[in-house]
């Protein structure tokens, strides 16, 4: 499995004939208003973060699901498995074969899929695509390797209810990132096929907060 991480320059696509060119050029009104929304969302996490030391952590919890939380409408179907809350996210008609694993972030101790359930549903809608997200156990109530336990039977049941590796995507963000790449690798060490790729964003892979892109 190839993991990736994407960050992309704003480019201008030209189409001369039967190709299509790709030139730099000056940001767009589009991917200004992604800025502006980045922008904005980082201020709030900022100011959120601030009241946290003054919190218990089911109160830090709460805040980030008020912070991210969603009450879209878009189709779901939440059941367990082994135990591990879990929920499909559709969104839209005419979906792919296949399936995205979403492993949500909240530095191993915050997060949901109550939390990450709009960028979990556009993701389906973008990729056409069904998004199972998941629930695994949260430190430090849980110490590790309790995430980690959890992550695999997610995997493995993706696999036994029909669907190939090949059509198997890992999606995660900050820590859930992490688990992503590590789920593939202990995917692999247990003998079972890689998923299709892995897609990490923002990776928190450097545990040691040491690194130069930290």
């Amino acid at each position: 499995a190839g993991a990736f991480i994407s960050r992309r320059r704003d480019r201008r696509h030209v189409r001369i004939g039967a190709r299509t060119t790709v030139r730099e050029g000056t940001p767009s009104a589009q991917s200004m208003h992604n800025q502006d929304i980045r922008e904005a969302v980082r201020r709030r996490i900022i100011e959120m973060a601030k009241t946290w030391p003054s919190m218990t952590l089911a109160q830090i919890r709460a805040s980030f699901e008020t912070l991210l939380g969603t009450d879209s409408r878009t189709a779901q179907n939440c059941f367990c498995i082994d135990d591990i809350p879990a929920c499909w996210i559709d969104a839209g008609t005419g979906l792919n074969d296949g399936a995205i694993l979403y492993f949500h972030g909240g530095g191993y101790q915050t997060g949901s899929i109550r939390s990450h359930f709009d960028l979990m549903t556009r993701l389906a809608a973008a990729a056409q695509i069904r998004v199972l997200g998941f629930n695994y156990r949260l430190a430090p109530g849980h110490r590790f390797p309790a995430a980690s336990d959890d992550r695999l039977p997610a995997y493995r049941w993706l696999l036994n209810h029909g669907y190939a590796a090949q059509q198997i995507a890992f999606v995660g963000d900050s820590a859930g990132a992490a688990l992503a790449l590590a789920t593939a690798v202990r995917a692999r060490d247990a003998g079972l096929s890689p998923p299709a790729c892995l897609a990490l964003l923002s990776p928190w892979i450097d545990l040691s907060m040491r690194g130069r892109s930290y």
